[in-house]
């Protein structure tokens, strides 16, 4: 596993890569779901309640930012997320989505 830190203009970027299984690109959206994983089986390999991403997903847009993945079926993903470096003038407050 890889991590890289880049600052452009405002915002900083925040890349993750790996070289592991891949996610199919129409894969791409569903792991940001709650509950949600590629494979939904109960024999699947990989454990996991399918939460991390969506957390990881409303903490990063919470915070002004965006979240994505950019992956090959066998090659690896590149998780990145991208967060301003001021904090966003909304207010947050809780039950605000």
């Amino acid at each position: 596993m890889n991590l890289g830190v880049e600052v452009k203009g405002e915002d900083v970027v925040i890349l993750v890569m790996d070289n592991g299984i891949g996610i199919a690109p129409k894969n791409h959206e569903l792991i940001f779901e709650s509950f949600r994983q590629v494979d939904g089986t109960s024999t699947r390999r990989y454990g996991g309640s399918g939460l991390g991403l969506s957390i990881a997903k409303k903490f990063v847009e919470v915070h002004g930012g965006e979240i994505w993945v950019e992956s090959i079926e066998g090659a690896g993903s590149t998780f990145g997320f991208r967060l301003p470096r001021r904090a966003p003038t909304q207010e947050f407050s809780e039950g605000d989505e």
